[in-house]
Protein backbone atom coordinates (compact mmCIF):
# COMPACT_ATOMS: atom_id res chain seq x y z
CA UNK A 1 0.00 0.00 0.00
CA UNK A 2 1.21 3.27 -1.26
CA UNK A 3 0.77 6.14 1.11
CA UNK A 4 1.32 10.36 0.47
CA UNK A 5 1.11 12.18 3.33
CA UNK A 6 1.54 15.58 5.20
CA UNK A 7 4.09 16.63 7.96
CA UNK A 8 3.32 14.99 11.62
CA UNK A 9 0.74 17.16 13.97
CA UNK A 10 1.09 17.28 17.37
CA UNK A 11 -1.19 15.05 19.59
CA UNK A 12 -4.29 16.19 22.13
CA UNK A 13 -5.92 14.85 24.52
CA UNK A 14 -8.93 12.72 23.95
CA UNK A 15 -12.97 13.40 24.33
CA UNK A 16 -15.68 11.12 24.15
CA UNK A 17 -17.98 10.98 20.84
CA UNK A 18 -21.27 12.09 21.09
CA UNK A 19 -22.65 12.81 17.62
CA UNK A 20 -21.38 11.74 14.08
CA UNK A 21 -22.49 12.65 10.97
CA UNK A 22 -22.50 10.60 7.69
CA UNK A 23 -22.79 11.33 4.01
CA UNK A 24 -22.24 8.92 0.91
CA UNK A 25 -20.37 6.30 2.80
CA UNK A 26 -21.69 2.61 1.56
CA UNK A 27 -25.15 2.11 1.92
CA UNK A 28 -25.74 5.25 3.78
CA UNK A 29 -26.59 8.56 2.00
CA UNK A 30 -26.62 10.75 4.73
CA UNK A 31 -27.59 10.27 8.57
CA UNK A 32 -27.00 11.77 11.62
CA UNK A 33 -26.46 9.27 15.04
CA UNK A 34 -26.56 11.88 18.02
CA UNK A 35 -26.22 11.38 21.55
CA UNK A 36 -23.53 8.09 21.50
CA UNK A 37 -23.67 7.55 25.36
CA UNK A 38 -20.17 6.39 27.27
CA UNK A 39 -21.98 2.57 25.99
CA UNK A 40 -23.94 2.41 23.00
CA UNK A 41 -25.83 -0.51 21.48
CA UNK A 42 -26.34 -0.68 17.90
CA UNK A 43 -29.74 -2.82 16.85
CA UNK A 44 -31.16 -3.20 13.40
CA UNK A 45 -32.22 -5.80 10.63
CA UNK A 46 -29.44 -6.80 8.10
CA UNK A 47 -28.60 -4.05 6.54
CA UNK A 48 -29.98 -1.20 8.78
CA UNK A 49 -26.30 0.34 8.91
CA UNK A 50 -24.88 -0.74 12.45
CA UNK A 51 -21.13 -1.95 10.36
CA UNK A 52 -21.48 1.07 8.31
CA UNK A 53 -21.97 3.62 11.52
CA UNK A 54 -18.87 1.59 13.15
CA UNK A 55 -16.95 2.18 9.79
CA UNK A 56 -17.59 5.80 10.02
CA UNK A 57 -16.37 5.88 13.78
CA UNK A 58 -13.46 4.24 12.93
CA UNK A 59 -12.82 6.21 10.11
CA UNK A 60 -13.71 9.53 11.69
CA UNK A 61 -12.63 9.45 15.44
CA UNK A 62 -9.29 7.11 14.95
CA UNK A 63 -5.56 8.21 14.57
CA UNK A 64 -4.46 5.35 12.32
CA UNK A 65 -5.06 6.88 9.32
CA UNK A 66 -4.26 4.35 6.05
CA UNK A 67 -4.12 1.11 8.75
CA UNK A 68 -8.30 2.14 9.56
CA UNK A 69 -9.01 2.85 6.10
CA UNK A 70 -7.52 -0.36 4.17
CA UNK A 71 -9.33 -2.27 7.57
CA UNK A 72 -12.33 -0.16 6.66
CA UNK A 73 -12.14 -1.03 2.94
CA UNK A 74 -11.18 -4.61 2.97
CA UNK A 75 -12.59 -6.01 6.12
CA UNK A 76 -15.69 -7.47 3.23
CA UNK A 77 -13.33 -10.30 2.02
CA UNK A 78 -15.72 -10.75 -0.27
CA UNK A 79 -15.25 -8.25 -2.18
CA UNK A 80 -11.90 -8.55 -4.91
CA UNK A 81 -11.94 -4.74 -5.45
CA UNK A 82 -13.40 -3.20 -2.59
CA UNK A 83 -12.26 0.39 -2.32
CA UNK A 84 -14.91 1.90 -4.86
CA UNK A 85 -17.77 0.13 -2.39
CA UNK A 86 -16.61 2.54 0.44
CA UNK A 87 -18.79 5.16 -1.31
CA UNK A 88 -22.64 5.59 -1.73
CA UNK A 89 -23.19 4.21 -5.48
CA UNK A 90 -19.34 3.45 -5.47
CA UNK A 91 -18.81 6.91 -5.65
CA UNK A 92 -20.74 8.23 -8.14
CA UNK A 93 -22.87 10.89 -6.83
CA UNK A 94 -18.99 12.82 -4.99
CA UNK A 95 -17.23 12.21 -2.03
CA UNK A 96 -18.05 10.28 1.61
CA UNK A 97 -17.66 12.48 4.55
CA UNK A 98 -17.78 12.20 8.48
CA UNK A 99 -17.60 14.33 10.41
CA UNK A 100 -17.20 13.69 14.65
CA UNK A 101 -18.41 15.47 17.39
CA UNK A 102 -16.76 15.11 20.73
CA UNK A 103 -17.97 16.02 24.15
CA UNK A 104 -15.65 18.47 24.55
CA UNK A 105 -12.48 19.87 22.84
CA UNK A 106 -12.02 19.56 18.96
CA UNK A 107 -13.92 17.78 16.65
CA UNK A 108 -12.43 16.00 13.39
CA UNK A 109 -13.82 15.96 9.73
CA UNK A 110 -12.76 12.88 7.13
CA UNK A 111 -13.49 12.98 3.04
CA UNK A 112 -13.07 9.99 1.01
CA UNK A 113 -12.79 10.43 -2.55
CA UNK A 114 -12.70 7.94 -5.51
CA UNK A 115 -9.69 8.63 -8.07
CA UNK A 116 -8.77 6.79 -10.97
CA UNK A 117 -5.22 5.92 -11.24
CA UNK A 118 -3.15 3.82 -13.51
CA UNK A 119 -3.12 0.91 -10.88
CA UNK A 120 -6.90 0.96 -10.38
CA UNK A 121 -9.23 2.95 -8.45
CA UNK A 122 -7.78 4.84 -5.07
CA UNK A 123 -9.10 6.55 -2.36
CA UNK A 124 -7.91 10.04 -1.95
CA UNK A 125 -8.59 10.74 2.00
CA UNK A 126 -8.20 14.58 3.97
CA UNK A 127 -8.98 14.97 7.55
CA UNK A 128 -9.22 18.17 9.50
CA UNK A 129 -9.24 19.08 13.11
CA UNK A 130 -11.18 22.22 14.40
CA UNK A 131 -13.35 23.07 17.03
CA UNK A 132 -16.57 21.56 17.60
CA UNK A 133 -19.53 23.03 16.04
CA UNK A 134 -22.93 23.05 17.25
CA UNK A 135 -25.76 20.45 16.48
CA UNK A 136 -27.99 22.96 14.36
CA UNK A 137 -24.45 24.31 12.46
CA UNK A 138 -22.34 23.65 10.40
CA UNK A 139 -18.68 22.46 11.72
CA UNK A 140 -16.00 25.14 10.95
CA UNK A 141 -11.90 23.91 11.41
CA UNK A 142 -8.42 25.41 12.21
CA UNK A 143 -5.74 24.44 9.38
CA UNK A 144 -4.71 21.43 11.36
CA UNK A 145 -5.11 18.76 8.36
CA UNK A 146 -3.39 15.75 6.77
CA UNK A 147 -4.00 14.19 3.52
CA UNK A 148 -2.76 10.54 1.90
CA UNK A 149 -3.92 8.58 -1.17
CA UNK A 150 -5.01 4.98 -0.61
CA UNK A 151 -4.10 2.75 -3.37
CA UNK A 152 -5.12 -0.71 -3.09
CA UNK A 153 -3.20 -2.62 -5.70
CA UNK A 154 0.47 -1.47 -3.86
CA UNK A 155 0.37 -3.58 -0.13
CA UNK A 156 4.00 -4.06 0.14
CA UNK A 157 7.03 -2.68 2.19
CA UNK A 158 7.57 0.01 -0.53
CA UNK A 159 4.54 2.37 0.97
CA UNK A 160 5.66 4.50 3.55
CA UNK A 161 3.14 4.82 6.21
CA UNK A 162 1.56 8.10 7.27
CA UNK A 163 2.41 10.24 10.08
CA UNK A 164 -0.36 9.61 13.24
CA UNK A 165 -3.54 12.47 13.04
CA UNK A 166 -3.61 14.86 15.91
CA UNK A 167 -4.65 12.30 18.78
CA UNK A 168 -7.77 14.97 19.41
CA UNK A 169 -10.42 11.81 20.12
CA UNK A 170 -8.43 9.01 21.33
CA UNK A 171 -7.23 5.42 20.64
CA UNK A 172 -10.30 4.03 18.10
CA UNK A 173 -10.14 0.05 17.62
CA UNK A 174 -12.31 -2.05 15.56
CA UNK A 175 -13.33 -5.23 16.92
CA UNK A 176 -14.73 -8.42 15.30
CA UNK A 177 -14.10 -10.92 18.19
CA UNK A 178 -13.89 -13.86 15.92
CA UNK A 179 -10.96 -12.57 13.84
CA UNK A 180 -7.65 -9.92 13.87
CA UNK A 181 -4.50 -9.71 15.67
CA UNK A 182 -2.52 -12.41 16.97
CA UNK A 183 -3.48 -13.82 20.31
CA UNK A 184 -0.32 -13.66 22.21
CA UNK A 185 0.20 -10.07 20.76
CA UNK A 186 -3.37 -9.22 22.15
CA UNK A 187 -2.35 -10.90 25.64
CA UNK A 188 1.02 -9.05 25.72
CA UNK A 189 -0.86 -5.60 25.61
CA UNK A 190 -3.58 -6.89 27.87
CA UNK A 191 -0.68 -7.53 30.59
CA UNK A 192 1.45 -4.50 29.82
CA UNK A 193 -1.85 -2.46 30.61
CA UNK A 194 -2.66 -4.61 34.14
CA UNK A 195 -5.67 -6.50 32.38
CA UNK A 196 -4.19 -9.99 32.67
CA UNK A 197 -5.79 -10.61 36.18
CA UNK A 198 -9.15 -9.54 34.96
CA UNK A 199 -9.04 -11.89 32.03
CA UNK A 200 -8.47 -14.72 34.18
CA UNK A 201 -11.38 -13.71 35.98
CA UNK A 202 -13.53 -13.67 33.50
CA UNK A 203 -12.49 -16.65 31.52
CA UNK A 204 -12.57 -18.28 34.74
CA UNK A 205 -16.53 -18.07 35.07
CA UNK A 206 -16.87 -19.72 31.66
CA UNK A 207 -14.26 -22.17 31.32
CA UNK A 208 -14.09 -25.00 33.91
CA UNK A 209 -10.83 -25.90 36.09
CA UNK A 210 -9.30 -22.82 34.08
CA UNK A 211 -6.06 -21.96 36.08
CA UNK A 212 -4.59 -19.72 34.37
CA UNK A 213 -3.66 -17.97 30.83
CA UNK A 214 -0.25 -18.29 29.75
CA UNK A 215 2.01 -17.82 27.01
CA UNK A 216 3.95 -21.07 25.84
CA UNK A 217 5.79 -21.87 22.69
CA UNK A 218 5.19 -24.46 20.00
CA UNK A 219 7.53 -27.41 18.81
CA UNK A 220 8.74 -24.73 16.48
CA UNK A 221 9.48 -22.50 18.88
CA UNK A 222 6.82 -19.71 18.08
CA UNK A 223 4.70 -17.90 20.80
CA UNK A 224 1.14 -19.93 21.33
CA UNK A 225 -1.72 -19.01 24.08
CA UNK A 226 -2.92 -21.72 26.07
CA UNK A 227 -5.64 -22.00 28.75
CA UNK A 228 -3.69 -23.90 31.77
CA UNK A 229 -5.62 -26.79 34.42
CA UNK A 230 -4.34 -29.05 36.50
CA UNK A 231 -3.84 -31.78 34.43
CA UNK A 232 -1.90 -29.32 31.87
CA UNK A 233 -3.11 -27.20 29.01
CA UNK A 234 -4.55 -26.82 25.77
CA UNK A 235 -3.76 -23.80 23.08
CA UNK A 236 -6.78 -21.43 22.54
CA UNK A 237 -7.00 -21.44 19.00
CA UNK A 238 -8.24 -24.91 19.12
CA UNK A 239 -10.06 -24.95 22.51
CA UNK A 240 -13.57 -24.49 20.53
CA UNK A 241 -14.77 -21.43 18.65
CA UNK A 242 -16.60 -19.41 21.61
CA UNK A 243 -14.11 -19.74 23.80
CA UNK A 244 -11.62 -18.28 21.39
CA UNK A 245 -14.07 -15.68 20.24
CA UNK A 246 -14.62 -15.11 24.07
CA UNK A 247 -10.83 -15.13 24.79
CA UNK A 248 -10.09 -12.91 21.86
CA UNK A 249 -12.70 -10.51 22.98
CA UNK A 250 -11.60 -9.88 26.60
CA UNK A 251 -7.88 -9.52 25.28
CA UNK A 252 -9.27 -6.69 23.28
CA UNK A 253 -11.09 -4.79 25.96
CA UNK A 254 -8.70 -4.99 28.57
CA UNK A 255 -5.94 -3.80 27.01
CA UNK A 256 -7.08 -0.36 26.09
CA UNK A 257 -7.84 2.37 28.69
CA UNK A 258 -9.87 6.10 27.99
CA UNK A 259 -10.14 4.51 24.05
CA UNK A 260 -13.32 4.14 21.95
CA UNK A 261 -13.92 0.25 21.24
CA UNK A 262 -15.92 -0.30 18.33
CA UNK A 263 -17.42 -4.51 18.62
CA UNK A 264 -19.29 -6.08 15.92
CA UNK A 265 -21.72 -8.80 16.92
CA UNK A 266 -19.86 -10.26 19.60
CA UNK A 267 -22.18 -12.96 19.87
CA UNK A 268 -20.79 -14.97 16.86
CA UNK A 269 -20.22 -18.53 18.14
CA UNK A 270 -20.48 -17.69 21.66
CA UNK A 271 -22.88 -20.08 24.54
CA UNK A 272 -25.02 -17.96 26.44
CA UNK A 273 -23.01 -18.17 29.30
CA UNK A 274 -20.14 -17.26 27.82
CA UNK A 275 -22.42 -14.05 26.43
CA UNK A 276 -23.06 -13.52 30.25
CA UNK A 277 -19.83 -13.04 30.57
CA UNK A 278 -18.73 -10.95 27.67
CA UNK A 279 -21.65 -8.34 28.55
CA UNK A 280 -20.23 -8.16 32.32
CA UNK A 281 -16.59 -7.67 30.67
CA UNK A 282 -18.08 -4.28 28.58
CA UNK A 283 -19.88 -2.97 30.89
CA UNK A 284 -16.86 -3.43 33.10
CA UNK A 285 -14.88 -1.84 30.31
CA UNK A 286 -17.16 0.96 30.07
CA UNK A 287 -16.43 1.61 34.00
CA UNK A 288 -12.98 1.65 33.52
CA UNK A 289 -13.41 4.89 31.18
CA UNK A 290 -13.41 3.22 27.93
CA UNK A 291 -16.02 4.39 25.43
CA UNK A 292 -17.62 1.55 23.43
CA UNK A 293 -20.07 1.24 20.40
CA UNK A 294 -21.73 -2.58 20.24
CA UNK A 295 -23.65 -3.66 17.01
CA UNK A 296 -25.43 -7.05 17.45
CA UNK A 297 -28.51 -9.06 16.61
CA UNK A 298 -29.17 -11.03 19.75
CA UNK A 299 -31.98 -9.76 22.08
CA UNK A 300 -29.72 -11.91 24.65
CA UNK A 301 -26.66 -9.51 24.91
CA UNK A 302 -28.54 -6.79 25.15
CA UNK A 303 -30.56 -7.69 28.37
CA UNK A 304 -27.46 -9.09 29.31
CA UNK A 305 -25.40 -5.98 29.06
CA UNK A 306 -28.85 -4.01 30.88
CA UNK A 307 -28.67 -5.65 33.63
CA UNK A 308 -24.87 -5.74 33.82
CA UNK A 309 -25.37 -2.43 34.06
CA UNK A 310 -28.36 -2.20 36.24
CA UNK A 311 -26.05 -4.04 38.70
CA UNK A 312 -23.27 -1.96 38.57
CA UNK A 313 -25.42 1.36 39.23
CA UNK A 314 -24.02 2.35 35.32
CA UNK A 315 -27.70 1.83 33.37
CA UNK A 316 -27.77 5.88 32.97
CA UNK A 317 -24.32 5.43 30.93
CA UNK A 318 -26.24 2.82 28.33
CA UNK A 319 -28.16 3.66 25.43
CA UNK A 320 -30.05 1.28 22.76
CA UNK A 321 -30.10 2.68 19.14
CA UNK A 322 -32.70 1.22 16.90
CA UNK A 323 -31.13 1.99 13.14
CA UNK A 324 -32.98 1.66 9.73
CA UNK A 325 -31.87 2.48 6.13
CA UNK A 326 -34.76 4.40 4.01
CA UNK A 327 -33.81 5.77 0.13
CA UNK A 328 -29.95 5.62 1.84
CA UNK A 329 -31.12 8.08 4.40
CA UNK A 330 -30.45 6.60 8.06
CA UNK A 331 -32.99 6.86 10.87
CA UNK A 332 -32.47 6.04 14.07
CA UNK A 333 -34.50 5.72 17.60
CA UNK A 334 -32.46 6.44 20.93
CA UNK A 335 -33.63 4.31 24.06
CA UNK A 336 -31.83 5.65 27.43
CA UNK A 337 -30.98 2.28 29.54
CA UNK A 338 -33.35 2.90 32.18
CA UNK A 339 -36.22 2.99 29.28
CA UNK A 340 -34.74 0.44 26.52
CA UNK A 341 -36.56 -2.13 29.28
CA UNK A 342 -40.14 -0.46 28.66
CA UNK A 343 -38.73 -0.86 24.56
CA UNK A 344 -38.01 -4.19 24.63
CA UNK A 345 -40.85 -4.97 22.05
CA UNK A 346 -39.71 -2.50 19.87
CA UNK A 347 -36.11 -3.56 20.33
CA UNK A 348 -37.23 -7.37 19.86
CA UNK A 349 -38.61 -6.46 16.25
CA UNK A 350 -35.37 -5.87 14.54
CA UNK A 351 -33.99 -9.13 16.77
CA UNK A 352 -36.70 -12.09 16.43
Amino acid sequence: MAIESDDEAPKTGRARVTRIEIERLRGIRHGVLDGLAPLTVLVGQNGSGKSTVLDALLLGAGAGGAADLRRVVERRRHIRVAAPWLLWRSGREGAARVHTAPSSGDGRELSVALIERSGGPSLSVHWTIGPAAPADAPPTFVDDSQSFVYRPGERDLLGRAPPPLPDTLGDVQLIEPAMGGDLHLLLTAATRSGGRRAIEKLLSGVVDGLLAVQMLVDSAGEPEVHFEFEWGSVPIAVAGDGLHALARLAFRIAAPADALLLIEEPEVHMHPRALRASARAMVESMRSGNQLVISTHSLDLVDHLLDAADETGSLGDVAVVRTLIVDGALRTSRFPGDEARFAREQIAEDLR
